[in-house]
């Protein structure tokens, strides 16, 4: 039996040299999510190279199937075992957060939408209500190493205009 996208997804966030980066991360979760169920790696492959902004912009072709901004779709599709990412290129991210220097792409994990978080600390907290998530992540505050929520990791501003996509991996290939 095939490891669930969640369990392929726990395991990488364990890796400190995979998670110091989105897209590696989404990347080393590809790579194994096409091994596991027997996808056509070429497929995955140019679907999944380069920056997160490369990625993001290919969201809309194949092997991906865009669902536009709909986080309660995402979350329905991963609750269901298939690969969902969400994203922002580089060009959105810099309409609500001018300071951006690079797009951001996670990989959406099962069980939200999620519950809202206070302030703590360093951490600006998360309104709830956004799937929950799975990445990599270049400033070392938010690498986390278990699951966390979509409203914690992009900036406020840009929550309703992040894209989802997903890859329909439970389809017999």
């Amino acid at each position: 039996m095939a490891m669930a996208v969640e369990d392929i997804s726990a395991l990488f966030v364990k890796d400190d040299k995979i998670i110091a980066d989105c897209n590696k991360f989404v990347q080393a979760v590809a790579t194994k999510v096409a091994t596991e169920y027997g996808m056509k790696f070429q497929e995955f492959s140019s679907a999944f190279a380069g920056t997160a902004d490369e990625i993001r912009s290919r969201f809309d072709k194949s092997p991906f199937n865009s669902i536009g901004t709909d986080k309660d779709q995402a979350t329905k599709l991963a609750n269901e075992g298939q690969l969902v990412l969400g994203g922002l290129g580089l060009y959105e991210m810099k309409k609500y957060e001018p300071k951006a220097t690079m797009g951001h792409i996670v990989v959406i994990a099962p069980g939200g939408p999620s519950k809202p978080l206070p302030p703590s600390g360093s951490f600006h907290g998360a309104r709830g209500g956004y799937p929950y998530c799975y990445q990599g992540a270049h400033n070392s505050h938010y690498r986390f190493k278990a699951k966390t929520q979509v409203d914690a990791v992009f900036p406020k501003h840009a929550l309703p205009f992040i894209n989802y996509t997903y890859i329909d991996i439970l389809k017999k290939h």
